[in-house]
């Protein structure tokens, strides 16, 4: 994914442009194990679908089954500082290898 937005900033494989690059990031979409991801604009963290769920049993064993999907809770404010302070770590709640 990364690899893509570089290639969006400018069509080529140099980034001269640090705000390109973000826009490019800010615009990212791609199918994810629990489905669409996009990229908040704003915060720069990947948003994608929340799921209540429920372990049911059936013939094949124990499985999940989805009761609704949730809406994406606003950005905690506790992480405002954080993410514009010099601290860096993992900040994004969703993980996709």
């Amino acid at each position: 994914m990364a690899w893509k937005c570089l290639l969006k900033t400018a069509g080529r494989r140099r980034v001269e442009q640090l705000d390109e690059l973000l826009d490019a990031l800010g615009r990212a979409t791609f199918d994810g194990p629990r489905g669409r991801v996009t990229m908040d604009p704003a915060t720069r963290s990947a948003v994608s679908p929340i799921y209540l769920r429920e372990v049911r049993s059936t013939p094949r064993g124990l499985a999940n089954a989805v009761l609704a999907e949730l809406p994406h809770p606003a950005d905690d404010e506790r992480l405002a500082a954080v993410r514009t302070s010099v601290l860096s770590g993992w900040q994004n709640a969703y993980l996709s290898i």
